[in-house]
């Protein structure tokens, strides 16, 4: 028996959601946002990428993707700081990244950065490309975990 008046709800009147995923494979895309935060995670720099599927003919038409691009990581192995894999791809995409790596560190310098940022931003909105999608392996879930090892619910 549950403790919830679910009398208080009148289902009736509410719409079953869409699923709005788009659907594993490739699409033709274009990059509609760029937005410059913080990873919650690691604390570092990185951009949120919104890819918009722009194929009429294509299913998935008209949603949404997003990326998330972290600037660097620490290396678990190593122990030192790495750029992120993402990073030469898009920074390059937007006309900031040289294959000189003199002329690469003066974009990353310290002193730099902030504007080649910027300009990353501004250079990646309306770029397009194929992107490929795909569904994750499920994640097993903490709690069932915890309950088939006979440790109990929380």
């Amino acid at each position: 028996m549950t403790d919830i008046d679910f009398g208080s709800f009148d289902l009736t009147k509410m719409e079953v959601a869409n699923n709005d995923a788009v659907e594993p494979g490739k699409h033709k895309a274009i990059i509609t946002e760029v937005e410059a935060t913080v990873s919650k995670k690691s604390g570092a720099p990185m951009l949120v990428v919104t890819w918009l599927v722009d194929d009429d003919n294509d299913t998935s038409a008209g949603r949404t993707v997003r990326e998330w691009v972290v600037l660097f990581f620490n290396n678990r192995k190593t122990g030192k700081q790495q750029l992120g894999f993402q990073v030469p791809r898009y920074f390059a995409a937007a006309g900031q990244w040289s294959a000189k790596v003199s002329e690469r560190n003066k974009l990353l310098a310290p002193s730099a950065i902030n504007k080649t940022f910027d300009k990353v931003i501004e250079g990646l909105v309306g770029k397009t490309a194929t992107i490929t999608t795909k569904l994750d392996e499920p994640r097993p879930r903490l709690d069932v975990l915890v309950h088939e090892e006979g440790l109990g619910h929380r």
